[in-house]
């Protein structure tokens, strides 16, 4: 009787080191048969000091079932989070798509940082496209908004001057935009570039 109890006892300890039951699943039994004579002392070591403090025994069982809950949840949390990681890179990969196919390079003279006064943007009343032919104007169109743009600036300081002019004209709204290699990019990256 008292080495059967220390079978199940042992078990019950070798069980929280042993692989998940998704895994391979022994009998305790099987479990004390595979161990190597010094292990086995070891645990029928452990098993009497259990015997004798069952309270022991019950901690350690609380606290194997709380982490193989822990490990659970945070193998489920983990799926979770890869699958959200799955979706921001799709999504990601469709902007990048999207993008490709929307911003389009201005003309190869255009190469560097240039700066343009950007009059205003319609969305419902369009101007000829051939207005554009100007060597100081241009139209540029992106998701139905047209946009008008005046002026081929390197320097900053000479945008921001135009700029001035423009509103002593009584044209307000004009504010400075800028490219890069033709694409558009932020006023305060631009700026950093500059010469």
């Amino acid at each position: 009787m008292k080495n059967y109890l220390i079978i199940i006892l042992l078990g019950l300890l070798t069980a929280s080191t042993l692989p998940t039951e998704a895994q391979v699943t022994n009998t305790p039994q099987e479990v004390y048969a595979a161990l190597t004579k010094a292990e086995k002392k070891l645990w029928k070591k452990k098993a009497k000091t259990y015997k004798r403090n069952p309270k022991d025994l019950k901690i350690l069982t609380k606290e194997h079932t709380f982490y193989q809950e822990e490990i659970a949840r945070l193998a489920s949390l983990n799926d979770l989070r890869g699958q959200q990681i799955a979706d921001l890179e799709t999504e990601l990969r469709g902007i990048a798509d999207l993008t490709a196919n929307t911003i389009e390079p201005m003309a190869t003279e255009e190469k560097g940082i240039i700066f343009k006064l950007q009059v205003g943007a319609f969305e419902k009343v369009k101007l000829p496209a051939g207005l554009d032919d100007a060597k100081n104007v241009a139209l540029e169109e992106k998701a139905n908004v047209q946009k008008i743009l005046l002026g081929k600036f390197r320097d900053y300081n000479q945008a921001k001057k135009f700029q001035g002019y423009l509103k002593e004209m009584g044209i307000r709204d004009a504010w400075v935009v800028s490219y890069k290699d033709g694409i558009r990019i932020p006023i305060e990256e631009a700026i950093q570039f500059r010469p």
